[in-house]
């Protein structure tokens, strides 16, 4: 990903540390979106499937206040993980699937993250003036399986034999830097200020297992496959800086800090944990210090955890009795 490690300028950068590994997209989705966190939800569930009946706040809601037209955007079938029903509750306006998208290209079988981007290119360049648009994307170009015929990998192992489904992931990822820098290039020249955020949804699964102990034989890190590369650019002069550590929790806030818009009351309570915390995810925590803890022993941070908690519980589960001023930006 050689144009990805290249942004530096107006670039803000890290790593992003999920709570799900080799699937489980939407939980991913959910925790950026509505900042809560996998740490306080029942093991291995999905709020999409389970939790979700009801209009609920998130960042497309706090941005439709704000005069944004929102948009999510997956090229897949939208009854997957009930996204056609999900977004609309999250305060989509709009959902384009598999099903509503034009002239999208394919590569194993699954549409291209640059056919993707072309759409994004094209409904800015039909946009009114004063149009805001924010667009929520899942790409599907790099989805599992790793083995599938028709695919002529372009990136090769030198120092591991016989991992043909690492090889096509690489080459996969490869042409992912290339749609990338398309999609930056057309921003780099866009007369509107603009944001692109950019970050991995979990790390991917079925690889070899040669692969998985070459790599992990040098790390006793518990939280290594739950880290993935995120970037923040802009097309307008913002500070470069490198995040070692934030959870996907926090990623919107990020975001919303760096566009100079509102956030909700619920995003300046967690901005507080924040300080303590820098991540937190269905899997474990780490405080300021870089100390890794997991749920099921007692610490000095237990209590401002608990508060968390009963603040998402109300959130998530209490929608009769929701502080909605407290969720929401009226």
């Amino acid at each position: 990903m050689s144009y990805f490690k290249s942004l530096k300028e107006n670039t803000i950068r890290g790593n992003a540390y999920v709570s799900v590994f080799g699937g489980q997209t939407p939980n991913s989705e959910w925790e950026f979106l509505t900042n809560n966190s996998m740490a306080f939800m029942p093991y291995r569930t999905v709020p999409y499937q389970q939790y979700i009946r009801k209009a609920s706040p998130s960042l497309a809601t706090t941005l439709k206040v704000q005069g944004y037209t929102t948009t999510a955007i997956h090229p897949w079938y939208g009854s997957g993980y009930r996204r056609n029903a999900i977004y609309p509750l999250l305060g989509f306006d709009t959902f384009e699937s598999i099903e509503t998208l034009d002239n999208l290209d394919y590569l194993r079988g699954y549409p291209t993250d640059l056919s993707t981007y072309k759409y994004i290119t094209t409904q800015f360049d039909n946009k009114t003036d004063d149009e805001k648009i924010f667009d929520f994307v899942v790409t599907m170009q790099n989805h599992s399986g790793y083995d599938l015929p028709g695919y002529d990998s372009t990136v090769f192992l030198t120092d591991i034999e016989n991992c043909p489904r690492v090889e096509q992931y690489l080459s996969l990822l490869k042409e992912s830097d290339k749609a990338l820098e398309y999609l930056i290039n057309y921003f780099k020249n866009y007369d509107e200020e603009t944001i692109i955020l950019f970050f991995g949804d979990h790390q991917p699964p079925y690889f070899e297992d040669e692969f998985w102990e070459a790599i992990m034989e040098d790390t006793t890190d518990e939280t290594s496959k739950y880290i993935t590369p995120f970037i923040l650019w802009a097309n307008y002069d913002i500070e470069e800086q490198y995040i070692d550590k934030i959870s996907l929790n926090y990623l919107s806030m990020l975001l919303l800090d760096n566009a100079e818009l509102k956030t909700t009351s619920y995003i300046e309570f967690i901005r507080n944990i924040q300080e303590e915390l820098p991540v937190i995810t269905g899997n474990g925590y780490i405080d300021n210090e870089g100390n890794y803890y997991t749920y099921d022993v007692e610490s000095k941070y237990s209590e401002l955890l608990h508060k968390y908690q009963l603040v998402q519980y109300n959130n998530v589960f209490d929608s009769k009795n929701r502080i909605n001023d407290f969720f929401e930006i009226r």
